[in-house]
């Protein structure tokens, strides 16, 4: 009877190491952990993180007592205020964004930014603040939150001002100079030589009229 149960046990225990999924880095990208961890003031909410190795993690909000669970992905850093009634945390860009953002060596604005996320506990709503770079809440007392925000996006919708080009104007003033003393040189041309004609036709005729005087003498002699 030993003889043929231990050929038995063994077939069992070939069989289930052979359905066992062999340990690789596959197996390994797909483990998770307990990070962020706390506990209300009043006990009665529990607020903890669980992240993959990579990829995108989750913010989890319990209440032991009433089943309620709120699952926030990508939320990090929280705090639950000292009266119990609210968490602040901040949720992270999709991790693909920043990944590609880090691949495409972005910089500064073009790296995705967090948001700042307050949530009252026990209530699914949830109020975010886009663009929040850090924040901070009372150590000790309740009711107020310090949050600094990311530089402001440029609004591309305006159009810039004009660049003043002082080389441009310079040029345009010289030209429009330039353009005002030829026509005031033609303009003096013109009228001197209006002038002129009008004295020649003067000239021509006191000429006559001293050629017809000379005439009517000479008859008169």
């Amino acid at each position: 009877m030993k003889k043929l149960l231990f050929p038995f046990l063994l077939f069992i225990t070939l069989a289930a190491a052979a359905q066992k999924k062999p340990l690789d880095h596959t197996v390994y990208d797909g483990w998770k952990s307990i990070g962020e961890r706390m506990i209300s003031n009043d006990g009665a909410f529990v607020v903890y993180t669980v992240n993959p190795q990579e990829g995108d993690g989750e913010l989890v909000i319990q209440n032991l007592k009433t089943k309620y669970k709120k699952v926030v992905q990508r939320g990090y850093s929280a705090v639950i205020t000292e009266d119990s009634k609210y968490l602040v945390f901040k949720i992270k860009p999709f991790f693909r964004e920043t990944r590609q953002a880090k691949i495409k060596k972005k910089k500064g604005e073009d790296i995705p930014k967090d948001s700042l996320a307050i949530i009252e506990l026990g209530k699914d709503s949830i109020i975010k603040i886009t663009r929040a770079k850090n924040y901070k809440t009372p150590e000790k007392g309740f009711g107020y939150l310090a949050y600094q925000m990311e530089k402001p996006v440029p609004d591309t919708t305006k159009k810039k001002p004009a660049v003043i080009d002082s080389a441009k104007i310079k040029n345009n003033l010289l030209v429009k100079l330039a353009d005002s003393l030829i026509k005031r040189s033609i303009d003096s041309i013109k009228g001197n030589i209006t002038r002129g004609r009008t004295e020649c036709n003067h000239q021509q005729g006191r000429n006559a009229d001293h050629q017809g005087r000379k005439r009517h003498c000479r008859c008169r002699w």
